[in-house]
């Protein structure tokens, strides 16, 4: 596939490379484009601050339009499960979709301090951005992995507060190390405490 300044998305046929390309319309110029595992959707972005979403079972439907990016598109990548899609910005931000929930808003991923050119995931889920500031960094995008990782760094569990901070109010609250108790703030069977509201932005952490 490949997408244009002419603001199409072309996908070739490799098996018959003679054969006239499907054409994808309507995006304006197209910066990134990104085919998801199963081999079925295809995900572009562009100079109109758009992340699409392609359906090329049904190429002929209009696609899935995901906004919040405050600059052009850059770069966009599927997970290896599929599941969630990237975006990297020259508004200095990587964008990270729910797919299963397409309609709510992104994880919100700030840090670099100018415009982000690319962005990848490994197998194992983290996520790299590479950008203008001469940076790259890894974030980790599963609590799961996150909460292993702070029980071997600090040896104990992190508070409300901390929690809230380097994880984010997104994500429900895990004990990382399961053996210790909880931290400071943390809502157990003899305290109570109201739910926060869950933010439009937030971070992940790091490293």
């Amino acid at each position: 596939t490949s997408g244009s300044s002419d603001g199409t998305v072309r996908v070739w046929d490799l098996t018959d490379p003679e054969a006239k390309p499907l054409v994808l319309e309507g995006q304006g110029g197209v910066y990134s484009v990104a085919f998801a595992p199963d081999g079925q959707r295809l995900a572009s972005g562009g100079e109109d601050r758009t992340v699409r979403l392609w359906d090329l079972t049904n190429p002929d439907a209009e696609p899935r339009v995901l906004v919040g990016q405050e600059g052009w598109v850059s770069s966009v990548a599927f997970a290896p499960d599929g599941q969630s899609l990237t975006s990297g910005s020259v508004d200095r931000t990587v964008r990270l979709w729910d797919l299963a929930n397409p309609e709510a808003a992104p994880v919100v991923l700030r840090g670099h301090e100018d415009a982000i050119y690319s962005v990848a995931f490994g197998p194992d889920g983290r996520l790299a951005s590479g950008g203008w500031d001469r940076t790259v960094r890894v974030w980790i995008t599963r609590t799961e992995s996150l909460a292993d990782l702070v029980c071997t760094r600090v040896w104990r569990n992190l508070t409300l507060e901390e929690w809230r901070q380097f994880v984010g109010e997104h994500a429900p609250y895990q004990s990382a190390c399961p053996n210790l108790p909880p931290g400071e703030g943390v809502v157990t069977a003899t305290t109570s405490t109201s739910a926060p509201a869950t933010p439009s932005e937030t971070s992940l952490s790091q490293t």
